[in-house]
């Protein structure tokens, strides 16, 4: 019984030493990945596109949103929203307007390509939850007057804490 008994002992050791194996390579691997998408990695050199004001391209930008469904992402009013899972992860979804905490004020016309036919961000870090290939082949003028749409937002103020991956994630 001692024999079995200990036998059993090892083989759980085990499985539990593989297990925290596991989870460090896990880790590495995930930090690594993750590490990437945030840093400066991506440079996505887009040619330069003429973004009209008028308002028929601003109506139809905003019929664009709304058959894309981007409010169902950045909330009713494009002030973004966040998410956290203590010690797993912190997710953000960007302020659009060019309200305190939105990129609407900083984005250069090719900041705004660039997020959304590419999912990156203006200073080259991936978009985590941007489904960038269903953007990408949006063509130039569609993605154009969403560009003057989400250009003519008006201001709403609201941080967003930076998207994270906690420990656990």
């Amino acid at each position: 019984m001692k024999r079995i008994l200990k036998l059993i002992g090892k083989i759980i050791g085990g499985l539990v030493g593989l297990t925290v194996l596991a989870f460090a390579v896990l880790y590495i691997i995930g930090t690594v990945k993750w590490n990437h998408i945030r840093g400066n990695a991506y440079e996505v050199p887009v040619e330069r596109i003429s973004i009209p004001t008028d308002q028929a391209s601003i109506a139809r930008g905003e019929h664009i949103a709304t058959i894309r469904m981007c409010k169902d992402c950045h909330t009713e009013n494009w002030s973004g929203q966040s998410d956290s899972v203590p010690g797993l992860i912190t997710l953000s979804i960007p302020n659009l307007t060019s309200g305190a905490g939105g990129v609407g004020a900083t984005n250069t016309d090719e900041d705004w390509v660039r997020a959304i036919r590419h999912g990156v961000g203006h200073d080259g870090r991936g978009l985590v939850l941007m489904p960038a290939r269903v953007w990408y082949y949006l063509s130039d003028d569609d993605l154009t007057d969403l560009i003057a749409y989400l250009k003519s937002l008006p201001p709403v103020d609201n941080e967003l804490p930076m998207t994270d991956l906690g420990p656990l994630g």
